[in-house]
């Protein structure tokens, strides 16, 4: 996530009711960018606790990742993942989570993306376009987490779209070694 990705999450994560926890993944896991993002979640009121600080039995509602390497790994965890740089130039790439087999949201620039352009067109995905986009992430998430039928219908949509893609990776590699 960059700062315009997390004030706009924060605010959703704030209205999101019930039990939850949330992972935050910064762009850019500096100390100044960590810091900040730490001052807003106190100033939401939200507890939090760095990846790098995290012990047995911690119960923060928020975990901050301070550190670099294993993305991947962590949208394998989750239930919904949240894209961000769709409030900069363009959303970063939504396959890992995708391929994790995660709904994924993201902001209003992600033309760029022919797989957040297909997944939103087939309700598989959620682009934070026009007003409140704070309201309208929450309500998503809580749709998604409140309506099993609308959850399932979004993921037999990117359960088709990943079949569709299977072995794309193998297909691309022996094209390219047939040209070499």
């Amino acid at each position: 996530t960059w700062p315009p990705d997390e004030d706009i999450l924060l605010s959703a994560w704030r209205r999101v009711k019930g039990e939850k926890s949330l992972v935050i993944v910064p762009h850019e896991p500096d100390p100044p960018h960590i810091e900040r993002l730490e001052r807003e979640l106190a100033r939401k009121g939200l507890s939090f606790v760095r990846f790098s600080k995290l012990s047995p039995g911690s119960d923060a509602e928020v975990l901050i990742v301070d550190q670099r390497g294993f993305l991947a790994e962590i949208y394998g965890l989750g239930d919904l993942a949240y894209v961000g740089g769709g409030f900069t130039r363009h959303i970063h790439s939504i396959v890992e989570p995708v391929a994790h087999g995660k709904l994924v949201a993201f902001g209003p620039r992600f033309a760029r993306s022919p797989e957040a352009y297909t997944l939103d067109a087939v309700g598989a995905a959620f682009a934070l376009r026009g007003r409140r986009k704070a309201k309208r992430l929450a309500w998503w998430i809580a749709e998604i987490r409140e309506q099993p039928a609308k959850k399932q219908r979004a993921q037999e949509s990117l359960r088709v779209f990943l079949q569709m893609h299977k072995g794309a990776g193998e297909r691309v590699g022996a094209f390219v070694e047939s040209r070499l």
